[in-house]
């Protein structure tokens, strides 16, 4: 079953979950909260996975920031590893085949697109250049 709800409080009763997965959620949800209702829903020895995008901050920064907010809400931080080379990387390779895709939308949609395809010259594209927009996996764990 498919169930619809805000990310802040989802409809699971209390350790519903051995593991629990984002996919970018976390950063529209907020960190903070991703990890307090994330811990809420997992059982004792359960598992969060969530990779994610941080701009303007550096990973090792976001790392130690989330080993704080795990610790805050009851679960550890257990692996952390930067993505942004093999995403950057997987984004170049497919940068022709979008922009052959993108062009084929209607005009107002396109700048968008071209953003969040990173295209060569579009300001997400520019940011990794520049190093101040990076890509992360993490692994948290809940004591139990």
């Amino acid at each position: 079953a498919i169930r619809r709800a805000g990310g802040a409080r989802l409809p699971f009763a209390d350790a519903s979950f051995d593991l629990v997965a984002g996919i970018g959620s976390a950063t529209y949800v907020g960190y903070p909260e991703f990890l307090r209702e994330a811990s809420r829903l997992l059982a004792p020895g359960g598992v969060l996975t969530i990779t994610a995008g941080t701009s303007f901050n550096r990973v090792e920064a976001t790392r130690e920031r989330l080993a704080g907010l795990a610790a805050a809400s009851g679960l550890q931080l257990r692996r952390f590893e930067d993505l942004t080379a093999p995403c950057f990387a997987a984004l170049q390779l497919q940068a022709a085949r979008n922009a052959a895709m993108i062009g084929r939308l209607p005009r107002v949609l396109r700048g968008y697109a071209a953003e969040w395809a990173v295209l060569p010259g579009s300001r997400r594209h520019g940011l990794y250049l520049a190093g101040e927009k990076a890509e992360f996996g993490a692994v948290f764990a809940k004591p139990g």
